[in-house]
């Protein structure tokens, strides 16, 4: 794969104006998928470090097993991008072609055939197809992670300059905001007048009624699954921009080829998802953590 066809892929689906087509996706059941995920994406992270502490002690079955879970939905956006990868990278409809198609991916059409020989009876039985099928989903999931991470990093910023407190997600945002309410009704409503309820409140803490908390988690949580649906607008150029997108690409093209040709089975883990729930999880400590 010539690295002029990923640039030309990433400037057609991942710079403007073509990322707008991926967006137009968004626009129905996703809007009510990406707020799922947004709340399921803590207890994903649980979950993956609870794999990570299961491998270390010995138990990597269990580990596997675990790691199996998917926590969430699969969006509309994620197909798009999957379909994409399929046809115009790997040059195969998904899920349309059989095992000898594969062997003859245009990719990796130039591959010695007997170096494809120990992956016949995998790719006849469907074993290697899934496998390579879950490979191009978890691009399509790591777009969504970076999506994620991006609205994270915006959300925090946005604390930091209102609230003076980095608060990575809708949690810690929705309490900060709260307080910050809280405290602003109090005032007004103080019963000598706003200018001594300033000066009291700067002395003595207001109890944050849970109503108001709930009410702000809620409001954020809303804002945040749909800025995350739509945070492609401005991280999938960004990383174009920089770059980010042709390497990951390019790696990712190498791990789809080792697999067909039986090399040496490196798996792809991009950061993005790992960086993204470790904000969900700032996110979790700031929220329980003393106001």
């Amino acid at each position: 794969m010539s690295e002029s066809r990923v640039d030309a892929f990433v400037t057609r689906h991942f710079q403007w104006p073509g990322v707008l087509s991926l967006q137009r996706a968004a626009f129905g059941w996703d809007l009510l998928r990406s707020p799922c995920n947004v709340v399921l994406a803590v207890p994903a992270f649980f979950a993956l470090l609870a794999c990570f502490v299961l491998a270390k002690v010995g138990a990597v079955a269990t580990s596997k097993r675990l790691l199996k879970i998917r926590w969430g939905f699969v969006t509309d956006q994620e197909r798009a991008v999957s379909e994409r990868l399929c046809v115009e990278l790997l040059g195969r409809p998904r899920g349309g072609s059989t095992w000898q198609d594969l062997l003859q991916a245009q990719p990796f059409s130039d591959a010695p055939a007997d170096s494809f020989a120990p992956l016949s009876s995998a790719l006849a039985s469907g074993a290697l197809q899934r496998e390579l099928d879950a490979l191009v989903r978890s691009y399509a999931a790591t777009r969504r992670a970076a999506a994620d991470l991006t609205t994270a990093i915006a959300l925090g910023a946005s604390g930091l300059i209102a609230f003076g407190s980095f608060t990575p997600g809708a949690m810690s945002a929705g309490r900060a905001m709260a307080s910050d309410l809280s405290h602003r009704l109090a005032i007004e409503g103080f019963a000598l007048g706003p200018t001594l309820g300033r000066w009291y409140y700067a002395v003595v803490p207001n109890d944050v009624p849970v109503w108001i908390v709930v009410s702000s988690i809620v409001t954020l949580s809303t804002v945040v699954s749909l800025a995350a649906t739509f945070a492609g607008l401005v991280a999938d150029p960004l990383q174009s921009r920089l770059g980010i997108h042709q390497r990951r690409l390019r790696r990712w093209l190498v791990i789809y080829g080792q697999r067909l040709s039986a090399a040496a089975r490196k798996d792809f883990k991009p950061w993005d998802p790992y960086v993204a729930r470790f904000l969900d999880l700032v996110d979790v400590v700031k929220f329980l953590g003393p106001g």
